[in-house]
């Protein structure tokens, strides 16, 4: 079964990537985030990385923080775009979602986003049993 959801995001949208962590939950599905995975001792950028590459989907949380900022982020999201070039060309793997007014970056721009409107997560649910 097609169940592990990796989330990326930004750590001040930290709040809204728990949200979506206990829906997706919540919803049969197995979510790794950072701060719920990660155990002490373990080494943080070898789990990152596993948790990337074994996962059947990417959520990418895009915001005004994600987006402009410099540093681990930007490693997951491109590497997030490396392990989409395994996928077959109609898979859906990797899923933008807006959660605030940004722009979406241009390695993105051919994968279509969602804007998160009243935190209505039900279209992510219809991207993640197709």
């Amino acid at each position: 079964m097609f169940d592990k959801v990796f989330i990326s995001y930004a750590k001040e949208d930290y709040d809204f990537a728990e949200r979506l962590h206990i829906f997706l939950a919540e919803n049969g599905f197995v979510p790794w985030l950072d701060k719920k995975n990660l155990l002490p001792g373990q080494q943080w950028d070898f789990e990152i990385k596993k948790g990337l590459r074994e996962a059947n989907y990417v959520i990418l949380l895009l915001s005004e923080n994600s987006v402009q900022k410099r540093g681990y982020i930007q490693r997951e999201f491109k590497l997030a775009l490396k392990y989409y070039v395994e996928k077959l060309e109609d898979d859906i793997y990797l899923i933008p979602i807006k959660i605030n007014n940004c722009t979406v970056p241009e390695s993105l721009s051919s994968f279509q986003w969602i804007e998160i409107e009243n935190n209505s997560f039900e279209s992510i649910l219809q991207s993640l049993s197709i």
